[in-house]
């Protein structure tokens, strides 16, 4: 079960990725001045938002393939890099995108 929820975290930041660069590129050519203010925020939250789930896949074949005890303290270290790196980045960067566009809007 860990390698088909790896391949499905895998599809799905190959996915984002693709779409996100479709959707820089479309900008870039119809909207070069927007494209050129904000260039920085729109490849930063790409990479930010993509780049997670591809951790989840990566962290999902390695728990699978794998047998490794940790002790608590590093088990606690693990979870909480994880959980910062894989949960709460993508919440923050997805909630700057959105006052982004609200900012944006005004």
């Amino acid at each position: 079960m860990t390698l088909e929820t790896a391949g499905v975290f895998f599809v799905l930041s190959c996915t984002f990725f693709y779409t996100s660069i479709r959707m820089i590129s479309a900008l870039k050519h119809n909207f070069n001045e927007f494209y050129t203010e904000y260039r920085k925020l729109l490849w930063t939250a790409t990479f930010l938002l993509a780049g997670p789930l591809c951790l989840r896949a990566i962290t999902q074949v390695i728990k699978g393939n794998t047998d490794i005890k940790l002790t608590s303290l590093v088990e606690a270290i693990y979870n909480m890099v994880y959980f910062i790196c894989s949960t709460y980045l993508p919440i923050l960067f997805q909630i700057t995108t959105l006052i982004f566009g609200f900012v944006r809007h005004k």
